[in-house]
């Protein structure tokens, strides 16, 4: 699990490599606006994505990719 909500992020790393990574916590993150295109791409485990309270526009087609993805809340501006 990675706990990233409440840090003021503005931008996330391009490609982060976190194949193990399980669950996500994105929210309350304001500032953020834009999920990289590859963002995803070597997070193939994961399975809980929350986005709530961010300003993200649009989500990237390496979302969509995410087969063991169960619960996600938030999404494009929310």
């Amino acid at each position: 699990m990675m706990f990233l909500m409440d840090n003021k992020l503005s931008k996330l790393p391009e490609r982060p490599s976190c194949l193990k990574l399980l669950a996500l916590f994105l929210q309350r993150n304001h500032h953020l606006r834009v999920i990289p295109s590859l963002f995803f791409d070597l997070m193939p485990c994961l399975i809980v994505l929350n986005l709530s309270k961010t300003r993200i526009k649009s989500l990237p087609m390496s979302l969509f990719t995410l087969m063991s993805l169960e619960e996600m809340k938030g999404g494009i501006g929310m």
